[in-house]
């Protein structure tokens, strides 16, 4: 009796052991894609990354938290002449400072050659560079020593500017060429705006993110005004 016990056990264990190899056997067979299986990484878009931020941090933030997308608060001691723009010129003064980090200065004409053509060549197609639709592929621009000096006159006043020594000169073709940078961005900014004789003082804090609790710089621009409105110097 016990031997036919033992047979018995001994098969059961063989059963056991053959349905586990034809299952195996299927899965192999008719599994194949299983050995080439690839891991891939999604990289959520900036808008998805903001929701998750905005997500995850709604219970820390308060119901009277006011926020203020892209927005430039000016303040003005005597009402601005409505020709003049002061909020387009608190981001020429971002351009400059940040953008094409360029210092202070009391004279345009100081600025380096190549920084004074690539900040005129980029405003023949854009009043504000930051405010520009970012392009989907590079724009090749070229442009003319007259086209230059006309928007270097229309920023800053400046004439008699050696153009030609700047890194964008095609001197064999006697022409200026770039592959136009991407200088959109954000802004945020409180700017005060003063006169002074005939001239304005813009005095600009601008800042790193929309609710504006820290601070990335400050500038004073003087904005002169003959026929027109241009950048007379920056502090």
């Amino acid at each position: 009796m016990k031997g036919k016990k033992g047979y018995i056990l001994l098969g059961c264990v063989a059963a056991v052991v053959v349905v586990g190899c034809i299952v195996l056997a299927a899965v192999f067979a008719g599994g194949g894609d299983y050995a080439t299986v690839q891991m891939t990484t999604t990289t959520k878009t900036q808008s998805e990354r903001t929701t998750d931020t905005m997500s995850a941090d709604a219970s820390s933030t308060t119901a009277d938290t006011t926020v203020n997308a892209g927005a430039i608060s000016i303040q003005a001691d005597t009402p601005a002449p409505e020709e003049l723009d002061t909020q387009l010129f608190v981001k020429l003064g971002y351009e400059l400072r940040f953008l094409f980090a360029v210092d202070a200065f009391d004279d345009p004409a100081d600025i380096s050659v190549s920084k004074l053509v690539q900040f005129a060549f980029c405003h023949l197609y854009h009043d504000s560079l930051t405010d520009a639709d970012r392009a989907e592929t590079m724009v090749y621009r070229s442009a003319s020593a007259q086209q230059i000096e006309d928007e270097l006159y229309q920023l800053f006043r400046v004439q008699d500017v050696e153009i030609e020594q700047s890194d964008l000169y095609n001197s064999g073709e006697a022409i200026f060429e770039m592959w136009e940078p991407d200088y959109s961005a954000d802004v945020f900014a409180d700017a005060t705006l003063r006169q002074s004789g005939e001239d304005y003082l813009l005095e600009v804090t601008y800042y790193a993110q929309e609710q504006k609790t820290d601070q990335i710089g400050e500038l004073t621009l003087t904005i002169g005004s003959d026929d027109g409105y241009y950048i007379a110097a920056m502090q």
